[in-house]
């Protein structure tokens, strides 16, 4: 029953139940009342009945005293039935000293006969036995209608009070919940946004107090609205603004990157067209110089033959200079060719070029070693090829005389490791030689750039260039951490991508040597 009413008694506004409310306490409190007024009426009626008995019964006893002394029954029944006349009596009983009925007088109805009263007849002369026993029973009739009359009186009155309560409790609660309602349509606007009319605040009570509070609250929303408002169409002229100044912008960075990528272009066709052109004169001069030993290398001197020599090996080295342009030129322009990549054991690969640089490093006494194991890769093999073999190859060229260690033993060694990260996999290439100058660094991966301290050793200033062009090509990036006389480490990255996982062992140090002799019994 409770859960059926509570929607119900959900739905009702707030003066719905306030009427409810009020209304309930008005009938329970005009209940009381009139409860309480019709037992203490009735409780004074019983009283003056009781009393009434009592002097009636005292009245008949001193009338019957005489008569009852003398033996006049008939005497005693008239005055019984005088006795008995007036309203209200209901019964007059007589019975003698030995309980035994003597004279009585009653009305038709017992019904309503209540009161009942008994007054003992003591004799004249000062005996203790009584002569007998009167007793008066009252007829109750009247004093139930004047309680009846009382109760209607009582209803009429608590429903006029009823009546009269919920007119002045419909106006206390119209009163009431007006500014109440006010406040919720003004609450509405508000979270609408909307601007809110003045409240009256004339009244003195707590509402009125409220009304106030809450038209400070709604002028100081205004004020920050319209505040809001204003800094909203600054803002919106700002973005408008920024979105013009952008739009300009892009466009400018737009024809200014259509213009690098043009001129990048040019660039590159440039640098095929020359390697290109270059070639074929190159061509001629070492073909003219293989035709004049042919033909007249038995005539020449042995300084003409010295000067073919050098001609030659200078020719030989600029076609090789021109062909790694145009690789570093073909690297940067093409695209990683999924299809030609294969699974490559790099530690295989690192041991197959110790064994092509062999001759080199035993005439240096120089060792190859693996500082860490190296996981196989998924990638074109001659790319990666090319990038290792050009950084053991530039160790080899820049080692000079090996560094010193804390025991002044002189090391010239050259380790190849790999740290394995989540994302990407890093790998190193070590070496103890003539280390580069700190202002230098930047610049060994340009083409044509060498370091200040290298000028002596052979090489053409391709090699970094196209490893930095091949690293970036798998995500990664390039750099050299370089101390002068204490060697130098290039470090570059591959993403994890292409790193077959499950195979790579991750090192606590990149530090720890390996046993050259067991690794390449192990890779073989």
């Amino acid at each position: 029953m409770r859960r059926a009413l509570a929607p119900v008694f959900r739905s009702i506004g707030l003066g719905g139940k306030l009427m409810l409310a009020t209304t309930g306490v008005l009938l329970l409190t005009v209940s009381l009342c009139g409860f309480g007024i019709r037992w203490e009426a009735g409780r004074q009626l019983d009283a003056m009945l009781a009393h009434q008995a009592r002097q009636s019964a005292e009245a008949v006893a001193l009338a019957v005293s005489e008569p009852l002394a003398a033996g006049d029954v008939d005497r005693i029944n008239d005055i019984l039935h005088s006795a008995s006349a007036p309203a209200g009596v209901g019964f007059i009983r007589l019975i003698d000293s030995n309980n035994r009925p003597v004279a009585s007088a009653s009305v038709a109805d017992y019904e309503n006969v209540v009161h009942g009263t008994s007054v003992v007849l003591l004799p004249d002369r000062g005996e203790t036995s009584p002569m007998g026993t009167i007793t008066v029973g009252l007829d109750t009739a009247g004093h139930d209608a004047a309680l009846e009359k009382i109760e209607a009186r009582l209803i009429v009155l608590g429903l006029a009070c009823c009546a009269l309560g919920q007119v002045l409790i419909s106006l206390f609660v119209r009163q009431t919940s007006r500014p109440l309602a006010a406040f919720e349509r003004a609450s509405r606007k508000i979270a609408q946004g909307e601007s809110v009319d003045t409240f009256d605040l004339r009244r003195t009570d707590i509402l009125g107090d409220l009304g106030r509070s809450f038209q400070h609250m709604a002028d100081e929303i205004e004020r920050q609205r319209q505040s809001v408002q204003r800094v909203n169409s600054e803002l919106a002229q700002v973005n408008r603004e920024l979105e013009t100044r952008i739009a300009h912008r892009t466009t400018q960075l737009e024809t200014a990157n259509g213009r690098l990528a043009g001129e990048i272009a040019e660039k590159e066709d440039f640098l095929r067209a020359i390697s290109h052109d270059l070639n074929a004169p190159l061509r001629n001069i070492a073909g003219m110089v293989t035709m004049l030993r042919r033909k007249a290398g038995d005539t020449l001197s042995d300084d003409t033959l010295h000067r073919l020599d050098r001609i030659e090996k200078n020719v030989e080295h600029e076609m090789d200079l021109i062909n790694e342009l145009l690789e570093l030129s073909r690297i940067k322009t093409r695209q990683t060719d999924f299809a030609e990549m294969e699974l490559v054991n790099l530690e295989q690969m690192v041991w197959d070029l110790r064994g092509m640089f062999e001759s080199d490093l035993r005439e240096k006494h120089i060792e190859v070693s693996l500082a860490t194991a190296l996981p196989k890769v998924r990638c074109e093999r001659p790319r990666i090829r090319q990038v290792l073999q050009n950084l053991i190859d530039n160790a080899i060229k820049y080692m000079g005389d090996g560094s010193l260690d804390d025991n002044g033993v002189v090391h010239k060694t050259i380790s190849v490791g790999c740290v394995v990260r989540p994302n990407e996999a890093e790998f190193f290439v070590r070496d103890t030689g003539k280390g580069i100058a700190a202002e230098d660094i930047d610049k060994v991966f340009y083409v044509f750039r060498r370091a200040s301290n290298h000028g002596d050793a052979q090489g053409k200033g391709v090699g970094l260039a196209s490893v930095k062009s091949i690293v970036e090509t798998y995500n990664g990036t390039i750099w050299a951490e370089s101390e002068l006389g204490k060697g130098t480490t290039f470090r570059f990255t591959i993403n994890a991508k292409y790193v077959e996982a499950g195979l790579a062992k991750q090192p606590t140090s990149d530090a720890a040597p390996i046993n050259p002799a067991s690794v390449s019994a192990d890779a073989a």
